[in-house]
């Protein structure tokens, strides 16, 4: 249950108005709102255009009449009616002033508010509505409409009742001058009174009854500049301008009744305000954690984009949504970046148990179970990422649980292939997966799998069935299966002349292994169409590949040219890059050998590329077994 008491100053700023729509905005968002008219000189929350029942029941006034006759708190459900219910669930519920009868004003005169905080416990009996309000009604949000000015009741209503105040003033020296006190009154309270700095009361600046009219002179602009700074605020909650319609005089709910007019997008603002600031709230508790999260993954955010939850805070989210899977698992997230990977790992499995069990849950499970080295707990969740049948599929995590599973064992290539978020992955992205994949022999043996499948369902004309066959083209050579990678880098048989040029290039390598024979015409080629500039940011492995198909076509200084290239490129990436002497993605260091043995090539020296020579020594090993 979260309080916001809505207060002005001065009268005339839509301050009722502004809270009825409010409340109808967060109903029509599926939450519980309870109306409090605790404005009793002038009450008024039930002459709006909401439904409410044939005779109003009693309210606040009575309430108070009732306590201070029996001494006894009487049960909140008599003093409150539903008016609104929502096919979402949300709901508004009024506690009036009291009964609108000849006896109203005679009642209300005779209550002395200081006396019953003196001598009647008046403020444990307003903790106790707030206790009853939250067991009875269960509201989500509680809007409070104040009387104005400086009162016993306005500080009941601002300083005891509410989480939040929501402050509305028309920018005139009238209502900046009486807002000094009550501002600091509210600041004071919780800071000095009750030392709860922690729980400080929220204010939300909201100026009303804007004139739309042209500030040329920037008359508002300068008057809201000068509230800011002697109320110490940064921005305003909202922006309520003038709106001039008879419509006001049937006192509309502009958020029901008109709700594509300025002035309910104006309220709406206010309420979303509102509900950022309440983390009782569901969706605000995690879009704040999303935000934590996305913000220490990305710590390039600007500090105006970050959003920091104390731990204090982390633990209120965790005891109000208990039961909530989403939220433990974005509360582990939290958890786990924020260096307490036990109090993580407790709420990842809280997330399954209540009913969050998504392929992104076991991912991050399975990521810190494997930095515990608990390797057979990781691997199942690493499985369950690959067999849950949840969409869409997300690549790097279908990527990263592959990756996983085929470093811990190397056996599992036609399980993973067959899993059905790797069946389920699109073409794209089977695409980028085998260009992370190609550092290995499991890697590649996956590859030709599931490469295949996009090569065999991709229909002609697909951009994807040319990127996917050269991607196939690749991985066959890096199998040592030359004759079947020619056929799919050119299965059309075209014409050299019309080859791009890496296929060129690839098809030649694949000649190469399968007759041991270099293929002039093809490397000849890839030369003439070495017209491509060399960006910064670009990898080694094009320069790598120059240097073959010079070499190839006896041009021994461009080669030697093209493989000092690669080797500085090499050196300053320091990353990890295919390397067209294996077909396989290396280390810097392991693509720096690969080259001191293309210098050796160079040289003069008899020496195969290692994709060949290693097909070789397979062929002899198997031969001798």
């Amino acid at each position: 249950m979260y309080v916001v008491t809505f207060y002005s100053y001065k009268g005339g700023v839509g301050r009722s108005m502004a809270l009825v729509n409010v409340g109808y905005q967060l109903a029509s968002a599926g939450r519980t709102v309870l109306l409090v008219d605790f404005d009793l000189e002038a009450p008024g929350l039930p002459t709006f255009n909401l439904q409410r029942p044939p005779r109003l029941p009693n309210g606040i006034v009575d309430y108070v009449h009732e306590y201070l006759a029996t001494g006894e708190a009487p049960s909140v459900a008599d003093y409150t009616y539903k008016s609104e219910s929502f096919e979402n669930g949300g709901a508004i519920w009024v506690m009036p002033a009291g009964k609108s009868d000849e006896h109203y004003s005679s009642k209300f005169q005779n209550i002395n508010w200081q006396d019953l905080y003196e001598h009647h416990d008046g403020f444990l009996l307003f903790e106790d509505l707030k206790e009853q309000w939250r067991t009875s009604i269960q509201p989500d949000y509680v809007l409070v409409d104040s009387r104005t000015g400086h009162t016993d009741i306005a500080g009941i209503c601002t300083r005891q009742l509410p989480d939040a105040v929501c402050i509305l003033f028309f920018p005139n020296d009238q209502n900046l001058s009486g807002l000094k006190k009550i501002v600091d009154d509210i600041r004071y309270e919780r800071r000095v009174v009750r030392k709860t700095a922690e729980h400080d009361v929220t204010l939300h600046f909201v100026v009303s009854n804007v004139p739309t009219l042209d500030d040329e002179d920037r008359i508002v602009a300068t008057r809201l500049r000068s509230f800011g700074e002697q109320l110490k605020y940064k921005s305003l909650a909202a922006q309520i301008h003038h709106y001039d319609s008879l419509a006001l005089i049937n006192q509309l709910v502009f958020c029901k009744d008109r709700p594509n007019s300025y002035l309910a997008n104006e309220y709406a603002t206010l309420a979303d305000t509102i509900r950022r600031s309440n983390f009782e709230d569901r969706d605000t508790a995690l879009e704040a954690l999303r935000h934590m999260v996305r913000g220490i993954r990305s710590p390039m955010q600007s500090p105006a984009e970050q959003v920091v939850l104390s731990d204090e805070r982390l633990r209120n989210i965790a005891t109000t949504f208990p039961r909530d899977g989403e939220i433990s698992f974005w509360l582990a997230l939290a958890w786990r970046f924020s260096g307490d990977p036990e109090a993580a790992f407790l709420l990842f499995d809280k997330a399954i148990e209540n009913g969050y069990a998504s392929r992104e849950v076991y991912f991050e499970r399975g990521l810190l179970r494997r930095s515990r080295r608990e390797v057979g707990a990781a691997i199942e969740d690493f499985w369950s990422v690959l067999r849950a049948s949840d969409l869409p599929v997300n690549a790097r995590e279908v990527l990263l649980s592959v990756q996983a599973l085929l470093n811990l064992n190397p056996e599992v290539v036609e399980q993973v292939a067959s899993s059905w978020s790797v069946v389920n992955l699109p073409a794209d992205d089977v695409i980028q997966l085998a260009t992370r994949l190609n550092d290995s022999e499991p890697g590649l043996a996956l590859n030709k799998l599931v490469l295949t499948r996009v090569v065999t369902q991709t229909p002609p004309g697909v951009d994807a069935l040319y990127e996917a066959r050269q991607s196939l083209g690749l991985t066959l050579i890096g199998l040592g299966s030359f004759e079947e990678a020619i056929a799919c880098l050119n299965p059309k048989a075209l014409p050299i002349a019309a080859l791009e040029q890496s296929a060129a290039f690839n098809i030649a390598m694949a000649e190469w292994g399968a007759t041991g024979k270099i293929n002039k015409e093809l490397f000849g080629h890839v030369v003439e169409t070495d017209t491509k500039p060399k960006r910064p940011g670009m990898g080694p492995n094009y320069s790598q590949c120059l240097a073959i198909a010079y070499w190839a076509m006896g041009d021994k200084e461009r080669a030697a040219m093209n493989l000092a290239d690669a080797r500085r490129i090499a050196k300053a990436t320091a990353s990890r890059d295919f390397s067209a002497w294996r077909y396989l993605k290396v280390d810097s260091l392991e693509f720096d050998r690969d080259l001191d043995e293309m210098e050796r090539l160079l040289e003069g020296q008899s020496i195969l590329p290692r994709f060949i020579s290693r097909i070789a020594t397979e062929k002899k090993h198997n031969a001798v077994n």
